[in-house]
């Protein structure tokens, strides 16, 4: 524990905040300064790191490919502290969450020229989640929450059963994706805990999953194809052949980049049925293009959650990230100057409807959609069986933006289950429809 201390106050006096590195600016001067701390948004414990590529015998020994000077700065902070009142459940929940900010920096190397580009670049979050003993695990992705998680085949582990513990469950999901430029100067961003006008958060576009033992093996090292393999993985599809890409494919012989994209609460949908073993997957989003001198973010929540069974884990897990998503929500809102955040007058470009958000929830949710043209629409909440639970617009509405809120009750007042519900809005012409995760 001393040794432990020591390295703390080492980590103080030395934080390299003329890096990048967090810290409170108390006096806004740029300049960590005595009795400044590092820290990030009241977090209980922080971690800053910085990696480079430049390393030419390292990366051609990984994966063939030659430096091209990109820098990854990350930063890990997290909440473990008891909270009553009103917040006493979200940071209940937090303390199952670890939050991690990614800047890459394309920096280039001393061959880049100032025109260097990445024309087409995807950020993959790579995960062997090992549940307890690693050869009893499951995976699978939630297309809705951004996320890929593992799981146990069953709650006897063999490193938490002795503990009475049931095997929790674990995932990553992107709560804010790389940025995308529209040229748009109506759309907007949520990047570096700020806003940038034109641009817009990618959501993950492909969930790679692989179970050990199956042909769908890990990329060559130290060859070029094994870089070509990975960018396959990073689009979802099948690591070999390198070219052309083969995506997988669902049970109906259907190609797909969500694999196990079903809910194995519920038991709907696609579920992984390959023999439980070590599971590795990556959550991935793009294309993006990135020139020298751009720097991308994605913040990433890596949740835990334990429950009665590991069946029920997975419920509980997503019930953590909902608080964990609620708070970035909160974060980000937080910095965004009103003059900047989207409002009702702004005429919109389509008929749309944007997934809700918090999702999951467990008070209450915001559902914001536009209209292209003056219409009579109605926005109706229904349960998984397709019964209407609630109507939350019936009317005549103009062209413009709505955003409405969903308290988790039906028609009569009365709280709703937890489970999975639908939104559908209608107008004369048009019907979109999402899906959501109540959980009280």
């Amino acid at each position: 524990a001393d040794e432990v201390r020591a390295q703390y106050e080492t980590d103080l006096l030395e934080w390299p905040w003329q890096k990048g590195a967090p810290f409170y600016d108390t006096n806004s001067n740029g300049v960590m300064d005595t009795g400044e701390e590092p820290g990030l948004y009241d977090a209980d414990q922080i971690v800053w790191y910085v990696a480079n590529d430049l390393d030419s015998v390292k990366c051609d020994s990984l994966y063939g490919s030659p430096p091209i000077g990109m820098e990854m700065q990350v930063t890990l902070w997290e909440y473990s502290r008891d909270e009553s009142g009103e917040h006493k459940e979200k940071f209940k929940a937090l303390k199952n969450v670890i939050f991690k900010q990614v800047l890459l920096i394309y920096k280039g190397t001393s061959n880049s020229t100032s025109s260097a580009q990445i024309d087409s670049m995807f950020i993959g979050q790579w995960a062997e989640t090992d549940i307890g003993y690693f050869a009893d695990d499951l995976a699978g992705c939630d297309t809705t929450l951004n996320l890929g998680f593992a799981y146990n085949s069953t709650s006897d582990d063999l490193y938490y059963q002795p503990h009475g513990i049931a095997a929790p469950a674990f995932g990553y999901a992107f709560i804010r994706g790389p940025i995308q430029a529209t040229g748009n100067e109506e759309d907007y961003a949520q990047f570096n805990f700020g806003i940038k006008r034109g641009y817009v958060n990618l959501q993950m576009t492909s969930f790679w999953f692989k179970a050990i033992g199956t042909p769908n093996s890990d990329p060559d090292l130290g060859v070029y194809n094994g870089t070509r393999q990975v960018y396959n993985m990073l689009r979802g599809c099948q690591p070999r052949p390198e070219s052309p890409a083969i995506p997988f494919t669902d049970p109906a012989g259907n190609p797909t980049m969500f694999r196990y994209s079903g809910d194995p609460v519920t038991g709907s949908g696609w579920i992984d049925d390959n023999c439980a073993g070590s599971r590795r997957f990556m959550i991935n989003a793009g294309p993006f293009s990135m020139a020298q001198g751009d720097t991308q973010e994605v913040i990433i929540a890596m949740v835990g959650g334990s429950g009665s069974s590991n069946i029920f884990s997975v419920d509980v897990m997503k019930y953590n990230l909902g608080h964990a998503i609620e708070f970035v929500e909160w974060v980000f809102d937080s910095e965004i100057p009103s003059g900047v955040r989207p409002t009702a007058s702004e005429v919109p470009r389509e008929f749309s409807l944007s997934q809700n958000y918090p999702n999951p929830f467990n008070g209450g949710t915001y559902i914001e959609y536009e209209l292209l043209e003056a219409d009579e629409v109605s926005l109706v909440i229904f349960d998984i069986l397709g019964r209407e639970i609630r109507t939350l617009v019936s009317e005549s509405q103009a062209a413009q933006k709505y955003r409405t809120y969903w308290n988790g009750k039906n028609d009569e007042g009365v709280t709703v289950s937890s489970g999975v519900y639908y939104y559908r809005l209608k107008s004369s012409d048009f019907g979109l429809t999402r899906k959501m995760l109540f959980m009280q």
